[in-house]
């Protein structure tokens, strides 16, 4: 299937990639870089390896079309591969040809990500001019993406700190009611099977596909009182999902901070 959808060298460099630890973030959003609106590039995420489709233009302002298998390194602060010129397709409104495509590697390419939602792009050409873009892009923005409902899902966490009472890792199942009321807030609410009650609440900073709420109020029925950080916050095909952090004051204490994950599955 890999050979019939990528054919040639770009087939041949996914093919090659060796088996890699899955990135904890999916980048797979449009990016662009705000101040240079008309160009941008596509990725696309499989675990630990990105597909991108550039949209840009060549030195006599035609546009261009190059790909890009990029993977993680290590600790998949970044990914660097192969970048390749696609030419020679059959026109769009006429019967394909095979074979005509022609997509030979002219260079490498690197995205460096800065967070969740930001990084640096990065290509170089084995010949000609110039020999590296530098670019920084962001994930954009096409719509307000909606929350509200009702979820029922799993939360997975862990405490930190002198003041805490557990310190140990912790799984909970919850029933959860997200209100988005149009002002750029929203309020969340958690009934967890263990009887805890918590209710998050803030403002919310979209990124393409993801939303983040930073300093978020964070109260729960067990003396929590703490300001938080929601973080890689996304409406999926079948419900919700987010990390978040609290620094202090959970468990009712300041000297015990909280960092977790959850998902759920929309209901109504």
């Amino acid at each position: 299937m890999l050979k019939r959808l990528l054919p040639g060298a770009l087939a041949l460099a996914l093919l090659m990639l060796p088996l890699q630890a899955a990135a904890a973030v999916d980048y797979t959003d449009i990016w662009y870089d705000p101040a240079e609106s008309g160009w941008g590039v596509n990725l696309v995420q499989a675990d630990a390896v990105i597909f991108a489709t550039f949209f840009v233009y060549s030195e006599g302002n035609v546009p261009t079309w190059y790909t890009a298998i990029i993977y993680a390194n290590s600790d998949a602060s970044s990914f660097t591969g192969g970048l390749f010129l696609t030419t020679g397709g059959t026109w769009f409104g006429a019967p394909w040809v095979p074979g005509k495509v022609v997509n030979p590697q002219v260079g490498t390419a690197t995205f460096t990500p800065s967070s969740a939602y930001q990084g640096t792009l990065s290509y170089s050409f084995t010949s000609g001019t110039p020999p590296t873009v530098t670019k920084p892009i962001q994930r954009q923005v096409l719509i307000t993406i909606a929350l509200a409902g009702n979820y029922i899902g799993g939360q997975g966490g862990g405490y930190s700190g002198s003041g805490c009472s557990s310190q140990s890792a912790y799984t909970d199942t919850f029933n959860l009611n997200v209100t988005q009321p149009g002002d750029g807030t929203a309020t969340f609410t958690f009934n967890y099977g263990s009887g805890i009650s918590c209710t998050w609440s803030g403002t919310l900073m979209q990124y393409g596909q993801l939303y983040s709420m930073p300093s978020a109020t964070y109260q729960c029925t067990d003396n929590t009182n703490s300001t938080a950080h929601m973080d890689q916050l996304k409406a999926t095909a079948l419900g919700i999902e987010a990390t978040f952090s609290a620094p202090k004051g959970s468990q009712g204490s300041s000297n015990c901070s909280e960092s977790a994950s959850f998902s759920g599955n929309l209901l109504n």
